[in-house]
């Protein structure tokens, strides 16, 4: 239980981070 709750948080963390990018990527064009 403790290792899927773990698995997505680091899915949600990845998830978060290439919306991040991307949107800086709109920002720079």
């Amino acid at each position: 239980m403790f290792y899927e709750l773990t698995f997505d948080m680091e899915r949600i963390d990845a998830a978060i981070k290439m919306v991040l990018i991307q949107f800086l990527q709109k920002n720079q064009i």
